[in-house]
């Protein structure tokens, strides 16, 4: 699925993997609450650089994130290509786009995405 096909104001890269633990307790005590509470105008289209597909898809069944667009590029010919457009160095590591698809913010954890995305929602309502 390419970013154009999501119809939601905001879209939440990250960048992850099966075997990073950091990744995966910020997917379950972060992004899937943020997802909750925002899906009707925030989108989490993650990206796994696992190189075995049975590892990122059994991960997504164990957090329960299947609700996410999920994206692999282990296979793909342009990997290092979409990596170093991002400049993924390491992982976890997410970009906020907004509705024209430029990013606005990088690396939010924790309380961090939810606040943004908070006040995203209350600058918006006030225009």
């Amino acid at each position: 699925m390419s970013l154009n096909d999501i119809k939601t104001d905001y879209i939440l890269i990250d960048f992850w993997a099966s075997w990073c633990g950091p990744c995966r307790s910020e997917i379950r005590n972060h992004l899937l609450k943020e997802y909750d509470k925002f899906k009707d105008i925030f989108t989490i289209y993650s990206i796994t650089i696992d190189e075995n597909d049975s590892d990122w898809r059994n991960a997504i069944d164990f957090d329960e994130s299947s609700s996410f667009v999920q994206v692999t590029i282990n296979k793909d010919k342009d990997q290092n290509k979409i990596l170093k457009q991002y400049d993924v160095t390491a992982i976890p590591k997410n970009f906020l786009l907004d509705k024209e698809r430029k990013i606005i913010a990088i690396n939010l954890r924790g309380d961090e995405l939810y606040l943004k995305v908070r006040e995203l929602i209350l600058n918006s309502k006030e225009k």
